[in-house]
């Protein structure tokens, strides 16, 4: 072998060292790049949803201004309205408590009228109220028929027991051994602990109302107030098409001539009575929401607008 065949030979053995160190390179480099791009995007999401939640907790502190007012332009029946402001897809709607069934206050006969006029068959109806006096209770004696202590809970193969003591969180329903997930989701929309009142205001509209049959009327009538207008459930929640989602809910306590008290502030929990989102397509025909102007007011101006 020549001199300069046996040169190019070791060239050749040295290009692929070479080749593969550039190949590795290449590949690092490329996967370095995917996952900064990843991470300014997750930076970026992760902005967006700060912004986007500032800008839903000043809605929900609006809407309880509005809602304390003398003229509030939410309808405090559960029903949901819609705005679209810029970029943003807005729900919010407003909910009387007194126009809900009250979990502490209201007596084992209401709970059984409430839970079978809204559609409980008048079994499963007993058996749920008493077992929510039960729960709430201090004594650990069952109710007579229907009731469950904390026996009754371990028959059911449960690792709690009730609590002996005022629901915290209309949630905690879900914990009564006959109250299902099918249950839950038809009843947990129409409870509240900020009542505190063996009453209700069905005359007025709400979620309970909406639920009643017409033939069990007469069974909620007999437990019917007029709303007290003092505290009231709030639930914003907004969305920027494939960017963010944020939710928020609230329940307020309005005096007259005081500013409104936030006796809750928390995300939505998954069965909480929130609307989704629904994107607002406007066709110059539909008149926006009366509270959309009240928002609208929290944005600054949009780029070539002059400030107020």
């Amino acid at each position: 072998m020549s001199r300069m065949a046996a040169h190019d030979e070791e060239d050749g053995f040295v290009l692929i060292p070479v080749l593969a160190i550039v190949l590795v390179f290449v590949m690092v480099s490329a996967g370095m790049a995917a996952r900064s791009r990843l991470l300014v995007l997750q930076e970026t999401n992760r902005v967006r949803t700060v912004a986007l939640g500032a800008a839903v907790d000043g809605f929900t502190r609006l809407a309880a201004l509005d809602i304390a007012g003398p003229a509030a332009r939410l309808v405090p029946d559960g029903s949901p309205q819609h705005c679209r402001l810029r970029d943003m897809d807005i729900t919010v709607s407003a909910t009387d408590q007194d126009m809900l069934l009250d979990l502490n206050g209201a007596s084992l006969p209401m709970l059984v009228d409430v839970l079978t006029a809204t559609g409980l068959a008048t079994d499963a109806a007993n058996v749920i109220a008493n077992q929510i006096v039960d729960f709430r209770d201090p004594d650990d004696a069952s109710q007579p028929l229907f009731g469950a202590e904390r026996f009754e809970y371990q028959r059911a193969g449960l690792a709690w027991g009730p609590r002996n003591g005022y629901f915290a969180d209309t949630m905690e329903i879900a914990q009564l051994p006959a109250v299902t997930p099918v249950v839950l989701a038809r009843i947990e929309p129409l409870l509240t602990i900020y009542s505190g009142r063996a009453a209700i205001d069905v005359a007025s509209g709400g979620p309970v109302a909406a639920r009643i049959d017409s033939a069990a009327q007469g069974r909620v009538e007999r437990w019917q107030t007029p709303s007290r207008r003092s505290t009231f459930g709030i639930v914003v929640e907004a969305a920027i098409k494939g960017r963010a989602t944020f939710a928020r809910s609230a329940i307020v306590a309005v005096t007259e001539g005081k500013a409104p008290r936030f006796l809750r502030w928390a995300r939505p929990s998954p069965r909480e009575d929130v609307a989704p989102v629904a994107s607002v397509e406007s066709s110059g025909n539909e008149r926006p929401a009366p509270i959309c102007a009240l928002f609208s007011t929290l944005l600054p101006p949009a780029a070539g607008q002059p400030s107020s």
